[in-house]
C-alpha cells in the first residue's frame, strides 16, 4: 500500500478563527516546500494556541506574488486575514507564497500534540510532512 503524505503547518490561533468563520481562505507564507505545488494535496493546520490540529484542507493552487500585487487584491478576490500593512511587514520586500484552498474543513476529532508525537511528528515552525498509510489516518474531513 502506498504511503500518503500530509503537509502540516502551524498557524496562530487568531488566524485559525478566521479560517473557521470564513474570512480567510488563503494562507500566506514566505517560502513553500515542493509538495505544496500539488493541487489536491492534503494539508493540516495546527493551532499554536490550542496545540491541536483543527483543520484539514485541500490545496487548490500555490502562487508566488509580490506584496504589491497581493495588497491590490487582498480582501476582494483573496482573503488572507491580514491587513495590507501586516502583509508588507511580514514580507519585508520579498515575494510571498499564497496557498489557495479549495476545501477548508474542521476535522471530526482534533488531533492533539500527543497524537502527533505518536506519529513521530512535532508541530513545525513552518511546515512538516507526515508520511503514513491511509488506514492509519482515515479520511477525517467532516
Amino acid at each position: 500500500m502506498k504511503l500518503r503524505t500530509i503537509v502540516l503547518i502551524s498557524v496562530k490561533g487568531k488566524y485559525c478563527e478566521l479560517f473557521m468563520n470564513g474570512s480567510k481562505d488563503v494562507e500566506v507564507r514566505k517560502s513553500i516546500p515542493r509538495i505544496y505545488h500539488k493541487s489536491g494535496q492534503r494539508l493540516w493546520i495546527y493551532n499554536t494556541e490550542t496545540k491541536k490540529v483543527q483543520f484539514e484542507c485541500i490545496i487548490e493552487k500555490v502562487e508566488k506574488r509580490t506584496v504589491q500585487d497581493v495588497c491590490s487584491i487582498n480582501g476582494e478576490s483573496i482573503k488572507t486575514g491580514l491587513q495590507n500593512y501586516e502583509l508588507k511587514e511580514y514580507a519585508k520586500g520579498k515575494e510571498i507564497a499564497l496557498i489557495h484552498f479549495k476545501i477548508i474543513k474542521p476535522i471530526k476529532k482534533e488531533i492533539s500534540i500527543n497524537d502527533l508525537k505518536k506519529l513521530n511528528v512535532r508541530p513545525p515552525q513552518s511546515y512538516a510532512y507526515i508520511q503514513t498509510y491511509p488506514y492509519v489516518i482515515p479520511e477525517i474531513i467532516v
